[in-house]
């Protein structure tokens, strides 16, 4: 998401100490009304099938399995699942407890012990209790992909193969013997390092080159029920193959992505120019009512003043102007990450 400044923030830190004046109540204006982040366009733009999607039937059996994984060859967290309640007991492990750390420290449990609860029912009745106890925050916390703890776990699955190294599933149908599809992650920041484009692709090859690439939800509404039930059968893949596929693979996920990117920055680049002519303007406003406040002083005090209060309207203006390119401009290339490989197992180890 992109983050910044809000305008309220902007007003208590940035606006010249001169008297109410008009320019003021422009700035308030310009900057409750105009001043729209992309992610606001985007977000109103959503249609109804970019909803999220998942393998999983819901919240709880993701994180449950994301646990597992994690604690697989040794228990790294302590956790504890009851599948009728769908309730799931952690503490948290010492990256859980920083990542807390960017929210307010009463929605932390004590001693970093966690009650999640995919029931929504039942957390709104803990809901309830707590507002009877003003000062009780829930003691459940509900479960569900915008929870801190859904990020966490993301964060860590994506973290869980080193540098240049993927996961791979073999499977003994639904592919041909020299097919694959290449699960990639490509993402493109602003200039302030904030996620503006982020795109998922499968990208199927065969015949060892790359056949077509597709979003991922595509190929998650196509074959996601079958990839529930597929076992990974743990046979041998032909990994050269799959070596020789990685930069075409890449290549052809970077085009499209940059594809998006060229149509994101033509649609706001117009927008950014918009608000940079708009900052124009108000500064022109905020010198105007300068040379008046100082027309009202001493003569021998308003050349002093006339710079001094020049130069911080000076600074503030550059200040946002710059806030505004680098909120609104995307960087030149994108951050492509290969997350897995779904491909058919040697037929010769298949019995």
């Amino acid at each position: 998401m992109i983050t910044g400044m809000s305008a309220q923030e902007f007003d208590k830190k940035y606006v010249v100490d001169v008297e109410e004046n008009e320019a003021d109540d422009l700035m308030a204006m310009f900057m409750n009304a105009t001043l729209t982040p992309p992610e606001a366009n985007q977000a109103e733009e959503k249609k109804p099938e970019d909803a999220h999607i998942t393998l999983f039937d819901n919240d709880y059996l993701y994180a449950k399995a994301a646990l597992r994984f994690i604690n697989k060859d040794k228990k790294r967290i302590a956790v504890e699942f009851n599948d009728v309640s769908q309730i799931i007991r952690l503490t948290a492990p010492d990256d859980l407890k920083q990542k807390f750390k960017s929210f307010p420290p009463e929605i932390y449990p004590e001693n970093g012990d966690f009650i999640l609860t995919a029931d929504k029912k039942a957390y709104m009745e803990e809901v309830k209790r707590a507002r009877g106890d003003e000062s009780d925050w829930p003691k459940q916390h509900y479960l569900w992909r915008k929870h801190p703890l859904t990020d966490w776990l993301q964060e860590r699955m994506l973290g869980n193969t080193g540098r240049h190294e993927a996961l791979v599933m073999g499977i003994d149908s639904e592919l041909n013997q020299d097919e694959a599809i290449f699960l990639v992650s490509a993402l493109i920041p602003n200039r302030k390092a904030h996620p503006v484009i982020w795109e998922w692709y499968a990208v199927h090859t065969a015949k060892g080159k790359v056949a077509y690439i597709k979003p991922l939800q595509e190929v998650l509404l196509e074959f996601g029920d079958k990839l529930k039930t597929l076992p990974n059968t743990g046979l041998p893949v032909n990994t050269e193959q799959l070596e020789a596929l990685r930069a075409p693979v890449i290549d052809a996920v970077e085009s499209s992505v940059l594809q998006k990117k060229q149509a994101f920055d033509a649609e706001m680049q117009p927008k950014l120019k918009q608000q940079l002519a708009e900052l124009t303007k108000l500064k022109s406003k905020q010198v105007q009512q300068m040379e008046l406040d100082i027309g009202k002083g001493l003569e021998t005090t308003r050349e002093s003043k006339r710079i001094t209060k020049q130069r911080q309207i000076d600074k503030v203006f550059a200040e946002y102007q710059q806030w505004v390119k680098d909120t609104w401009q995307t960087e030149p290339a994108p951050y492509i990450q290969l997350v897995a490989v779904i491909a058919s197992v040697n037929s010769q180890d298949v019995v």
